[in-house]
């Protein structure tokens, strides 16, 4: 598989953060070690080694992902269980309290 210097060494980021299960670099991580001055290089560089054969995205999320390599197998570290909380919503245990032109709402969840 031919990859571009920027993949080669994308590659090698996601591979290195693999081997020891930590958690995968970041896009602009990536762009900034690749040199490349647009914010939407770094999901391209993941989308093209993935295209590739070279690795496998298993979740994604805000600020995060977690990738697989093909060829080994290893993984970089999963998410941390923490739920998304909504913007103007902020988290107390399974209650969440909502503000909203000065009044106050309360859900709380189950289980």
């Amino acid at each position: 598989m031919i990859l571009t210097q920027q993949e080669q060494l994308a590659f090698q980021m996601i591979r290195d953060a693999a081997r020891i299960g930590a958690r995968c670099p970041t896009n602009i991580e990536l762009e900034i070690a690749t040199g490349y001055e647009s914010t939407s290089m770094g999901p391209r560089l993941v989308a093209r080694l993935a295209e590739k054969g070279m690795i496998k995205v298993l979740m994604t999320g805000q600020r995060f992902r977690q990738v697989q390599i093909c060829a080994t197998g290893e993984c970089t570290a999963a998410m941390e269980c923490r739920p998304h909380v909504p913007k103007g919503t902020r988290q107390v245990g399974r209650t969440a309290i909502t503000e909203h032109e000065g009044r106050y709402s309360i859900k709380t969840r189950a289980g």
